[in-house]
């Protein structure tokens, strides 16, 4: 059985490096004159060597070091039997001993994340190109400071509205910083203008649909299913914003990254879950009404008048009463 060593970090288990067993005896030490040389202060000059025992079969046997060969099993050993998966210890350093004719699984294909970072370059699409994207960078921070502005009824309006758009622009240098430098790690290639793009992108879709949801709500403040429809929407943003991160910084195909997206989202729906079920709201029976001002002719506000109004909070007294009364008992 033809054997290859590996050297094989201790605690990560990265291979170091792997050695083809030709010839025997192996040695291996420090020294220069092995076979395998470790550069390890704990390992003896000529610490072991790999012979064949009397059977045929491959061992490993100490030459008379100080610190011995150690296994799962047992230490200060001076003769081990190896197969196929076997670890020894020599010094400090872990070797793994291998058949070369084990199975091995099928190549992974390369997706198109991995494959695009070491291609040639093609034709860039629209949103690709760098200038296009500081565009649209610039863009949303103008757009949402005139959203903060026309909903900031303040004298110092503009100013909040600035201030509001530069801390923006701050989060999402960080957050986009955080995702390139998880490209760098995992292709090579920094992308920071591309992930800031996308941050950019997706706040830029939060601000138009948040304002529809809104004047939705303005208008119709009855219709219960507008809430619902700005929660799915968030969540379905937020799983495109993690995917589209992970298209530039990673090697998952679509599905996978689509996976990832939905796990955040359903871990965000489990988080406001739980805070809700521990959150304590007192109980009052004085009414509450949130207003919302907007800037729209009187006609198409829905109104009603003050007979309604004023059933309207005789009922819901009577419905507060009654569960305070059955509270009570």
């Amino acid at each position: 059985m033809a054997m290859i060593v590996e050297v094989v970090h201790p605690r990560t288990g990265e291979v170091r490096q792997r050695l083809r067993v030709d010839a025997l005896p192996f040695a291996i030490g420090r020294s220069l004159e092995n076979a395998l040389i470790l550069d390890d202060p704990h390992v003896d000059a000529r610490h072991a060597r790999l012979v064949e025992d009397e059977d045929g079969s491959l061992v490993i046997e100490d030459l008379g070091s100080v610190n011995k060969l150690a296994t799962s099993m047992h230490r200060d050993a001076e003769r081990i039997r190896l197969r196929s998966g076997a670890e020894v210890t020599v010094g400090r350093t872990l070797l793994r001993f291998r058949d070369e004719a084990e199975p091995l699984p099928p190549a992974l294909p390369l997706h198109r994340g991995l494959a695009a970072a070491h291609a040639s370059p093609g034709p860039q699409r629209w949103h690709e190109r760098t200038p296009v994207r500081l565009a649209l960078i610039a863009a949303t921070l103008v757009l949402l400071g005139v959203h903060a502005w026309f909903d900031n009824y303040a004298r110092a309006g503009a100013t909040d509205a600035l201030t509001l758009a530069l801390g923006v622009l701050l989060v999402a240098v960080v957050w986009a910083g955080t995702w390139a430098i998880a490209a760098r790690a995992a292709l090579g290639q920094f992308r920071f203008v591309a992930h800031l793009f996308i941050a950019m992108a997706a706040a830029t879709l939060a601000i138009l649909f948040g304002d529809v949801i809104a004047w939705g709500q303005f208008l119709m403040p009855d219709n219960g299913v507008l809430g619902t429809l700005s929660a799915v929407a968030n969540l379905a943003l937020l799983s495109a914003l993690v995917a589209w991160h992970l298209a530039n910084a990673s090697a998952l195909s679509r599905a996978g990254r689509w996976r990832a997206g939905l796990t955040v989202s359903g871990t965000v729906v489990v988080l406001i879950g739980l805070f809700a079920l521990v959150e304590d709201k007192p109980f009052s029976d004085v009414p509450e009404f949130s207003s919302v001002i907007r800037n729209a002719p009187a006609a198409i506000i829905p109104t009603k008048t003050v007979p309604e109004f004023t059933a309207a909070i005789v009922e819901l007294r009577a419905d507060v009463d009654e569960l305070r009364a059955a509270k009570d008992e």
